[in-house]
This record gives structure tokens, C-alpha cells and sequence, in this order.
């Protein structure tokens, strides 16, 4: 085993790295200091989260939000909170099932917690239409960009498919799925610029004709 540890010494060169491999080796779930740690750690350097994803430190990170432990379980929860604020590192955490898992917490009365709370709305907050589905609301600072949609209600842990697997599924009796696409196709674009070649000929020519009607009014005016 101390072979092992001077092995991954050798190859991690910052000391996070470190903790990182200690939690996978031993599996620290039940070592609230270490997790307490870690969450201090992520929260004071800004690279740390880069570090961590890349070392492989977010699968033990996950893992330990399956902490019978309270104030493990509570620890990781913030760690996986601070962690979430970066969009990547959110989307690997869900794909290692954070958002399943802290779906479940918040579900108990008895091991929810703030952070888990926190953590589950920073990790939606890089998926929308998951959250606006999930929790029924967009905070202020949630950019609706294209690509958005909203598929209706679903309940905590339920899947929201994604748009190719909806498009793969045949008509229903469902209700529609609003998409928001405000980016304009090639031939949208083609329409509109001719549109707008066109216009200014059309009025330059209404503008010489009424001019002309003009002035024949005017002359026989004149002559009368």
C-alpha cells in the first residue's frame, strides 16, 4: 500500500491531488475532516476544480454524498455545491449520478440539508430545461440561450429526455414541447436580405412616380 502511495506521488505534483487519491484508496466516507477539508480547499482556490476533475476526484467526491454519515454527507454537499459553479464539472457530476443522488436527499426530510438544497439548484442551473421542468422556476440570473425547452412537469428523479430522444419518439397525445430556436436558418437569411435589397428599389420607384404625377398636376394647373 505505501508503494501505491509513492507511486501516486509521483505522478500527482500538487498536494490536493494528494487527498484526492487518499479518498480513493481508502475510501475516507466516514471521515467528516477530510471531507471538511476538501470543501475549505475547493472553496479558497480557484484552480482546485480543474484539479480535481482531471485527477479523477469527483467520482469519490460523488460517492460520498451516499454518506449515512450527517455532516460527511453535509460536507460533500458543499463541495459538490462550489464545484457546480463551474459548467463542465457540473456536467460530469451529473453524469456520475450527483444529481440523482442529491435528488434523493432532498427528497428525505431527515438527510436533507442546506447544501444539498444549494448544491442540487447550482448543478440545474447549468441544465434549464431540467431545472424550469424539475422545480418550476428560472432564477433572475438563468439566460435562456437556444436549445431551451420546456417539456412539462416531471418529478424529482424522473429523466427529462433530451431533445433527440423526443424527436425519436412518434406523435402523441401529449402536450407540445415549446422550444425556443431563435437563430435563423441559411435560407431565412437568403429571404431577408433579398427582402431587403428589394424594398428600398420599390419605394424609390413609388417616390418617382408620385413625383412625376406631381408635376403633371402642377403644369396643367398652369395652363388652366
Amino acid at each position: 500500500c505505501f508503494s501505491l502511495l509513492l507511486l501516486y506521488l509521483h505522478f500527482y505534483h500538487f498536494f490536493f491531488n494528494f487527498i484526492v487519491v487518499l479518498l480513493l484508496l481508502w475510501g475516507y466516507i466516514h471521515s467528516s475532516s477530510t471531507t471538511k477539508w476538501t470543501a475549505n480547499k475547493v472553496n479558497k482556490q480557484t484552480n482546485v476544480v480543474f484539479q480535481l476533475r482531471n485527477s479523477g476526484g469527483l467520482e469519490p467526491l460523488v460517492k460520498l454524498l451516499h454518506s449515512k454519515n450527517d455532516e460527511v454527507r453535509r460536507n460533500a454537499c458543499w463541495a459538490v455545491m462550489v464545484c457546480a459553479s463551474d459548467e463542465l464539472t457540473a456536467a460530469e457530476m451529473t453524469r456520475l449520478g450527483a444529481l440523482d443522488i442529491l435528488d434523493e436527499i432532498n427528497l428525505s426530510i431527515g438527510r436533507k440539508n442546506n447544501f444539498s438544497e444549494a448544491a442540487l439548484e447550482k448543478i440545474l442551473d447549468h441544465n434549464l430545461p431540467q431545472k424550469y421542468s424539475q422545480m418550476g422556476f428560472l432564477a433572475s440570473t438563468n439566460i435562456i440561450l437556444d436549445g431551451f425547452y420546456d417539456y412539462g412537469q416531471v418529478k424529482p428523479g424522473e429523466k427529462l429526455l433530451s431533445l433527440e430522444e423526443l424527436c425519436a419518439q412518434e406523435l402523441n397525445d401529449h402536450r407540445a414541447i415549446i422550444l425556443i430556436n431563435a437563430k435563423l436558418s441559411e435560407l431565412e437569411h437568403q429571404a431577408i436580405s433579398i427582402s431587403v435589397e428589394e424594398k428600398p428599389q420599390e419605394t424609390t420607384a413609388s417616390r418617382i412616380g408620385v413625383s412625376a404625377s406631381n408635376i403633371r398636376k402642377s403644369s396643367r394647373n398652369k395652363f388652366v
